[in-house]
């Protein structure tokens, strides 16, 4: 179960890097929103593989090398939650984008839209300060000698547990604080238009179009809610109530992974592009069973 979520996880969103990389390549530009996406796959990739490393070779090696372990452990660590900050970036600069509002710092933002890279260093700069407090707080509560006893993913001791799950919900916290603002901010923003399209009665604007966002910022928000929520209960259950570490890593990684199945629905460049991708293989292979000697001798 867990290697198939991985492969599908890498294939997904190694579609979505190859696709806008090669728009990239051919354009030699591409819009905000498809660079936050390129680089939220790209860390989902980090953390799929990451992860299922630890999680394999915790097995294999029964804890044995812990020094290897605790290095995939925190590499792990940091692509997941650099990947949580990308999908609040996400929706920060999709609200800049719809938005109307004049508010000076609105406007500030927007004005750094233009260079989004500075914009995905600061995700980055979060996630190793969230990497290093989640660091100290797995060595609390535990005496230096017994380090290496201890599971590499910090179980063991009641005082660190506490301290592992109460840093994972206040990291966790920020970006969802921030991401019910934008989200909030961009339906309001969008509403507002709405009504006033409805005020004057601008008959010829289709109203549809408007709906839809509204019905993907709702959904990606609750997607967002219910993943960060699933996420700090399971990682409670482990620390508390041994829970299986499967039953974590499924839950961390199959959200995402649904996610970025959304995300490619929801882009019509990336729809069309797998839409085409499976046309042409669905061609390859009727050609090819055409042309199979064997299958001539059978009708035949």
């Amino acid at each position: 179960m867990a290697g198939i979520l991985c492969i599908t996880g890498v294939l997904i969103n190694a579609f979505i890097v190859a696709v806008n990389l090669l728009d990239w390549m051919k354009r030699k530009s591409i819009s905000h929103v498809d660079q936050v996406i390129t680089s939220l796959a790209m860390t989902r990739i980090f953390s799929q593989v990451s992860s299922f490393l630890y999680f394999l070779l915790t097995i294999l090696l029964n804890h044995r090398l812990y020094l290897l372990l605790y290095v995939i452990n925190k590499i792990a660590v940091f692509s997941g939650h650099l990947s949580t900050w990308l999908m609040t970036l996400l929706s920060i600069v999709f609200c800049l984008k719809i938005s109307n509002f004049h508010h000076v710092f609105l406007l500030r933002l927007k004005a750094m839209m233009e260079k989004v890279a500075h914009l995905i260093g600061a995700p980055a700069l979060m996630s190793l300060c969230y990497m290093s407090l989640f660091i100290w707080a797995e060595h609390i509560g535990a005496p230096e000698s017994t380090m290496q006893n201890v599971s590499a993913d910090g179980t063991g001791f009641p005082k660190r547990s506490v301290m592992i799950v109460l840093t994972f919900a206040l990291g966790n916290s920020v970006p969802f604080i921030l991401y019910c603002t934008s989200s909030v901010l961009a339906v309001a923003s969008i509403s507002l238009h709405i009504k006033r399209i409805k005020l004057n009665q601008m008959a010829t604007i289709n109203l549809g179009a408007y709906y839809n966002v509204i019905r993907y910022l709702v959904l990606s928000f609750l997607f967002f809610a219910v993943y960060g929520t699933a996420c700090v209960t399971l990682i409670y259950y482990h620390y508390f109530h041994s829970l299986e570490v499967i039953w974590v890593y499924i839950t961390i990684h199959f959200f995402p992974n649904v996610h970025s199945v959304y995300l490619i629905h929801k882009s019509n460049k990336l729809r069309k592009k797998l839409i085409w991708f499976f046309q042409y293989r669905t061609k390859c292979w009727i050609d090819q069973r055409s042309n199979d000697p064997r299958l001539e001798t059978i009708m035949s």
